[in-house]
């Protein structure tokens, strides 16, 4: 096994580890009554899926661009984050959420930034 594959290897099986390790504990929660969608464990276990899908994808994109392109590009990711941590604070973009701002939602899809 080379450098290279075993660094990767190193970083893939914790990851996997980890991802499936949520996706068994959100899947698993009891229902609970509440607001819509609370108590749905199979609705959260699907956000949960897509959210390992992206960062999967992610990670690939990432593998494949390699460092050196990853840290020219870390100045633009970087004023990416902040504009998209800003973005709650947008009306109509931003939901308030247990009386802070914190949530974008963006037609059918809703996530924290």
């Amino acid at each position: 096994m080379g450098r290279r594959a075993l660094t990767l290897y190193l970083l893939l099986v914790p990851a996997v580890g980890l991802g499936m390790l949520g996706l068994l504990i959100v899947a698993a929660a009891p229902p609970r009554a509440g607001a819509a969608g609370v108590g749905a464990s199979a609705h959260f276990a699907a956000r949960q899926l897509v959210g390992l899908g992206c960062a999967a994808a992610l990670g690939a994109l990432v593998a494949r661009l390699g460092t050196r392109r990853l840290y020219a590009a870390a100045p633009y990711v970087f004023l990416a984050a902040v504009a998209v941590a800003l973005a709650v604070f947008v009306p109509g973009l931003g939901v308030r959420a247990a009386g802070a701002r914190r949530w974008i939602h963006l037609g059918p899809l809703s996530g924290g930034p």
